[in-house]
């Protein structure tokens, strides 16, 4: 537990800087902070939108073909490799 108010009349001129500053730097995280927020708030709002106007181009005749395009894709992606290109035996440096 943090005590925000604890005994400051031993403090000298350097601790007063410190202190000083690290309050000057917890304002600038909240800016930062809030500025993030806003961020990822309009990133969200644009991203919802994209996904919207993605799935709305799906009930087409081109958006169907498009589908099956993209399952294929993903059906590509997760295969396995088998076998490898490679003729020779491989064997490491081992140094």
């Amino acid at each position: 537990m943090r005590h925000k108010d604890r005994e400051t009349w031993w403090w000298n001129w350097e601790v007063r800087a410190k202190k000083l500053a690290s309050e000057v730097t917890e304002k600038k995280h909240k800016q930062y902070r809030e500025k993030n927020r806003l961020k990822k708030s309009m990133v969200e709002n644009v991203k919802d939108r994209a996904w919207k106007a993605w799935s709305e181009a799906l009930q087409s005749y081109e958006g169907k073909a498009k589908i099956f395009k993209i399952a294929k894709q993903i059906r590509k992606e997760r295969k396995d490799i088998v076998g490898s290109k490679y003729k020779g035996f491989y064997l490491p440096l081992l140094i």
